[in-house]
């Protein structure tokens, strides 16, 4: 991960207060937006603005490759450094997340992310975008997740499926009203912020389709151009956008950055005083058509920090403040996280550090094939003995450590409890799967059973050049094979429609993450992965874009 260089910007709004009107859409409440008093009149009103985003249950600390071997990140961390800038902040804070933030680990999802939504209760989040995977247990857990809630869940691009009406437990916008000055202090104006929660609009592709059966997402800038007006009429001081959906910036002085959420700030007519992204999981510090978009990385190892200050009735002036790492050991934790983490490991029990396996050495998840997403693949066509097996490499999710590796280091892994799905497939099928895991140029699956060559040149769609078994027999277009997939992908996940056509031969409870503790406790030990390359570039592939997969 990497930021880029701080920035500071005034957003201009004449023209925007000119043009506020009406707009019939229910907000989130049940309730039109009344006519509320006109824009802001007062200079001088300032906001400090912390953002999360993608922490996807990380409620213990992480140690990622670029941290050097210290611990980042986690409750007891977060919590602390969130704590320590509002008490050196001079102005109100309020803190948003963009999405993703109760899948991921064992912690979280043994109780469909009921820790995570207490923890995210007790450091005072005022809001949260829905991100894509705050839909994988389906809209029924997601509506007890928002109910636990004391911050609200926002995602104003969401309908069901056929109309202009938002799911009972999604809400547009969320208004707050901070005051203006510190407690005991004389008195002094409130602040008032408008957010708008945006999802990505990617979301059937990836989840599980029927877990977003009867759901519609809409364009994302649309929306925003809708509900800011809005927002101003109702005399806000500032509106933030929350948006589950990112970008990814060069590492340069002056970096270039590309992604969805730039070219959808690129088209806002409206824009708001700041958006706070997230979804790729990169760490994010630009400006697009004249708005400040900030993102912080993944898994609460960042924070991102914001001043927003009303410089005229027309003009807000965004100041960027910083990204700090939420190192672990800079911190003193609060005894009141101590507690809720004794509780939340107390409910995961001995599984929670039960030692699966011995890795000779680490395993690190990349772009691409990586020895890791192999291993995968070969204990997903062990679990059926099949022929051949695919996982999506979105669905992996992190790295394995080399030495003693825990029940919850897998579960970081493959969090999203897929159930695994034998199907028959034609060779033309499994053709159609390997040519669509190509499409970026590199591979974005990993597979078992086969071997492949293909030319990045080519056409999308006409890559491979050769398809065979592991034996070396070529995968014949008119013949059947056995194909082991998780359910994401059997039901047309990520894309993969055309394993529509197969025939479910089984379909079991029995997991990816089941099928993947249970081949590592059988290989003998220390465990090494795969390090051959099966699906093997026939020239050097060149990329438009970066392919992460980290967006699924």
């Amino acid at each position: 991960m990497r930021r880029s260089n701080p920035f500071r910007f005034a957003v201009f709004l004449a023209s925007l207060l000119a043009g506020a009107g009406g707009c019939d859409l229910l907000s989130g409440d049940g309730d039109p937006l009344a006519p509320g008093p006109p824009g802001p009149e007062e200079s001088g009103k300032r906001l400090r603005v912390l953002s999360t985003n993608d922490f996807h249950g990380n409620l213990q600390p992480t140690t990622p490759t670029w941290a050097g071997g210290r611990e980042v990140g986690g409750a007891l961390a977060l919590a602390a450094h969130i704590s320590r800038v509002r008490e050196e902040s001079d102005a109100p804070v309020i803190l948003l997340d963009a999405g993703d933030v109760m899948q991921g680990t064992l912690l979280s999802n043994i109780g469909y992310g009921r820790s995570t939504i207490e923890f995210y209760n007790y450091i005072g989040y005022a809001a949260a975008a829905f991100g894509n995977h705050e839909l994988d247990w389906g809209p029924d857990t997601l509506a007890a997740r928002v109910r636990d809630a004391e911050f609200a869940w926002l995602g104003a691009n969401i309908r069901v499926a056929g109309t202009d009406t938002l799911p009972s437990w999604s809400r547009a916008t969320h208004l707050v009203t901070l005051p203006g000055c510190p407690e005991g202090a004389p008195a002094c104006d409130s602040v008032r912020v408008g957010i708008i929660g945006i999802t990505t609009s990617s979301t059937p592709e990836r989840v599980l389709p029927s877990a977003v059966a009867g759901l519609a997402f809409e364009d994302e800038a649309a929306e925003i151009d809708r509900w800011v007006p809005q927002l101003r009429a109702q005399g806000v001081d500032f509106v933030i956008v929350t948006a589950h959906e990112g970008a990814y910036c060069s590492d340069d002085p002056n970096p270039a950055c590309t992604g969805a959420m730039i070219e959808i700030a690129s088209r806002l007519q409206y824009p708001p005083d700041l958006i706070v992204s997230g979804h790729t999981h990169t760490v994010v510090a630009t400006r697009v058509n004249g708005i400040p978009i900030v993102s912080s990385g993944e898994y609460g190892t960042r924070l991102s920090i914001v001043e927003l200050e009303r410089i005229t009735p027309d003009s807000v002036e965004a100041t960027f403040v910083g990204q700090p790492v939420t190192w672990a050991d800079e911190v003193d934790p609060d005894p009141g996280v101590v507690a809720l983490m004794a509780k939340f490991e107390n409910q995961a029990g001995e599984l929670l550090n039960r030692v699966v396996a011995i890795l000779a050495e680490p395993l690190e998840r990349g772009a691409g094939e990586f020895p890791l997403g192999n291993l995968i693949a070969d204990s997903k066509r062990a679990a059926f003995d099949s022929d051949i097996a695919i996982i999506n490499t979105g669905g992996i999710r992190t790295s394995l450590p080399a030495g003693d590796v825990r029940y919850e280091d897998v579960y970081r892994v493959l969090p999203f409890g897929n159930r695994l799905v034998l199907l028959q497939l034609s060779g033309a099928t499994v053709r159609a799967a390997v040519e669509h895991a190509l499409t970026g140029g590199r591979a974005a699956a990993h597979f078992s059973g086969l071997r492949a060559t293909y030319d990045p040149a080519a056409p999308a769609g006409a890559r491979l050049v050769t398809l065979t078994l592991d034996s070396g027999e070529p995968v014949e277009d008119w013949k059947t094979y056995t194909v082991t997939v998780n359910a994401f992908l059997a039901e047309g996940g990520d894309g993969y429609e055309m394993l529509l056509d197969g025939d479910v031969v089984d379909s079991t409870h029995y997991t990816d993450m089941d099928a993947f503790v249970r081949y590592l406790e059988s290989l003998p030990s220390p465990v090494s992965a795969p390090e051959e390359q099966r699906l093997a570039p026939v020239a050097a592939p060149t990329f438009a874009a970066p392919l992460t997969g980290m967006e699924s």
